[in-house]
């Protein structure tokens, strides 16, 4: 479902009188049975649209503003909705959800935009940071993960011309904003950075195993036909978007095992790893492929090399 079909699902107060709703914000509500069947994700799309136009002065910022905006956010225990003032003032949160949390900081005119957007209730105002100051903050008040998978999102399947731009635009987000707290992250996962990975999960791992000093090299080419998520010499790491094999159709499976039983007939080992067992347990999921990195350096001599998608 689209954001905007998505937006169409939320009602004003006076039909919500008639029917069991949650309230998402002081005007805007949803089915309870419609919110119920959505995807977490969804729901937090929701509510950050919700909140965000309950005032005139709140500005999407961080996390939030980048589910708003549709970039990658690696998922959070308790997700709360990121906002802040121009001013940098927070307000009284006695009339605020409690799922909300206004940051100290000022936002220029220059780092945020403002949208007009339709839903259920009719048209609506949501500002929110720019796509840069969005990602710097993502890894100023979150952390390197965070910071590298926001960074990835922008720059998925970008033409080296153009990474190189949107980088300098980081670039110089940052050197702006020289001197606030945790700017340093966000030079440090702009220096890591890729313009490769087709997922936040592949992000959050290839960083994982970054920090147990494993480097790979991302969305490898072997053969004509396939393409690997990450490559540890002759160890071939998969980052499978489906929680369960069960979710598959059988067809889909069968095509997952050709692809591996011929990349082991080639000299590789394959291991994959869902992103559910990555968030429950990485520590063991490093292990895994620890383990599987040494077998595969029993496997004999590599018939089919690797080669580079493309540049990074």
């Amino acid at each position: 479902m689209k954001n905007i079909e998505l937006r169409d699902l939320l009602l004003p107060r006076g039909q919500a009188q008639h029917q069991e709703c949650v309230k998402l914000s002081a005007t805007k509500f949803i089915a309870a049975e419609d919110w119920n069947q959505l995807k977490r994700y969804q729901q937090n799309y929701l509510r950050c649209y919700a909140i965000a136009t309950a005032s005139h002065k709140a500005i999407l910022v961080g996390r939030s503003a980048a589910q708003f905006l549709e970039h990658w956010v690696l998922p959070l225990q308790d997700e709360v909705v990121e906002l802040a003032h121009t001013s940098g003032k927070p307000p009284s949160m006695q009339k605020w959800p409690p799922s909300t949390m206004f940051h100290h900081m000022i936002i220029p005119d220059m780092d945020y935009n403002t949208f007009q957007a339709s839903d259920g209730t009719g048209s609506s105002i949501v500002r929110a940071t720019t796509v840069e100051r969005t990602i710097v903050d993502i890894a100023r008040l979150h952390g390197l993960r965070h910071g590298v998978a926001a960074l990835d999102s922008w720059l998925e399947g970008e033409a080296p011309i153009n990474v190189q731009v949107k980088q300098n635009q980081i670039a110089a987000t940052i050197a702006r904003l020289t001197g606030k707290k945790g700017i340093a992250v966000a030079r440090e996962a702009l220096a890591m950075s890729i313009s490769l990975s087709e997922s936040p999960y592949e992000s959050l791992f290839r960083i994982i195993l970054t920090e147990h000093g494993i480097t790979t090299q991302p969305q490898m080419r072997i053969g004509h036909r396939v393409r690997v998520d990450l490559l540890w010499d002759q160890l071939v790491i998969e980052i499978d978007g489906a929680m369960k094999f069960e979710d598959l159709p059988h067809e889909t499976v069968m095509k997952q095992l050709r692809r591996e039983n011929w990349l082991r007939e080639q000299g590789y080992e394959v291991i994959r790893l869902f992103p559910a067992d990555i968030l429950r347990d990485e520590d063991d999921c490093v292990q895994r492929v620890i383990t599987a990195y040494r077998r595969s350096q029993n496997r004999g001599p590599i018939l089919t090399p690797a080669r580079a998608s493309r540049t990074l």
